[in-house]
């Protein structure tokens, strides 16, 4: 869904005209990488994710510098904040799985 609302952003603010330009411009992946993605029905790398979140962020930037009326600046600030909670997601996730083994102490002899 974030990969789908950021392509579609993009596309009306007229910064990427195809799912080939999405992929490598802004998820840094291959130009079909997005396409694939959706036909499997798979959900994006955290990378992909972090990719995204980080040339959005540079959209925005340059938008504070010289506002351009094509681009929705608060719709480009709720893309980012949904990036980047979609991050924060996945990585408490990840943590609070592995939470147990990094409790332990570790070995003394590494």
């Amino acid at each position: 869904m974030l990969l789908e609302n950021a392509f579609r952003y993009l596309k009306r603010a007229k910064l990427v005209s195809s799912h080939g330009e999405f992929s490598t411009d802004f998820l840094g992946r291959r130009p079909r990488y997005y396409d694939d993605l959706v036909c499997a029905r798979r959900e994006p790398s955290a990378a992909v994710v972090a990719n995204l979140a980080m040339r959005l962020s540079d959209v925005a930037r340059r938008l504070k510098r010289s506002p351009d009326a094509s681009v929705d600046a608060a719709e480009l600030e709720q893309m980012i904040a949904s990036a980047f909670a979609e991050l924060r997601k996945r990585f408490i996730t990840v943590l609070s799985r592995n939470r147990p083994a990094m409790n332990k102490p570790a070995p003394l002899d590494w």
